[in-house]
């Protein structure tokens, strides 16, 4: 009796972990972390208008983003993936602009701090360890506005900024391993205009950013 009961449990131990393993191998699907870092060209438009005149200029930098993020993909029978992402990165963009009409009218230094957002992404597998697919992220983004020198004595001015946008995108992953994937995105980070007054200016400014980044996911 003792050896049929033992015999039993280890059919089940047996089944249990065969089951755990298979679903382990399961390719391009479970909850995954998310490490990535990559850079960003700004191309922000900057709309401005005094007593002086108006002008228009472009604000164009490059600069360095680092972030992490946490999600669920799922790869199906008829090799479509789909999954979404919650997520945060830092960034270090920072670009600096002279105001002219007839006048000097100031200097603008713009710093986008950091973003967070939602994404879903659906693609097809290319071969068992390569996924190509296409995303589409809504994020909310915090900048800085700085105001200095200022004609017709106004004062400095610092202003912190949130606004949202709307990012297309695309990307691949390739398998390392069953738990760890690499891979690279690009995006076009489209966001909503922030409109400030700084002492007697009418300030518009519409971010535009061209993103590529390199991520590595562990999956669970």
């Amino acid at each position: 009796m003792k050896h049929q009961t033992a015999k039993a449990v280890t059919l089940l131990l047996c089944g249990l972990l065969s089951t755990k393993i298979t679903q382990a191998k399961e390719p391009f699907t479970g909850i995954y972390l998310s490490l990535k870092a990559g850079g960003d060209l700004l191309t922000g438009k900057h709309k401005y208008e005094t007593v002086g005149g108006a002008n228009e200029t472009t604000l164009r930098k490059i600069g360095m983003s680092y972030g992490f993020g946490v999600g669920y993909m799922k790869l199906t029978p008829s090799k479509v993936l789909w999954g979404g992402e919650v997520y945060y990165e830092g960034r270090s963009l920072k670009a600096k602009q002279k105001m002219v009409t007839i006048i000097d009218e100031g200097e603008l230094t713009v710093s986008h701090k950091n973003s967070m957002g939602i994404s879903g992404m659906v693609g097809m597998a290319a071969n068992p360890k390569l996924i190509a697919y296409g995303k589409f992220s809504l994020e909310s983004n915090s900048f800085e506005l700085n105001f200095k020198n200022l004609a017709r004595g106004a004062e400095n001015k610092k202003l912190a900024k949130r606004t949202f946008g709307m990012l297309p995108g695309a990307g691949m992953l390739y398998k390392l391993s069953d738990s760890i994937l690499v891979g690279v995105e690009y995006s076009l980070a489209v966001l909503k205009e922030i409109k400030t007054t700084p002492g007697t200016i009418t300030s518009t400014y519409s971010p535009s950013e061209n993103r590529a980044s390199a991520n590595i996911r562990w999956l669970f």
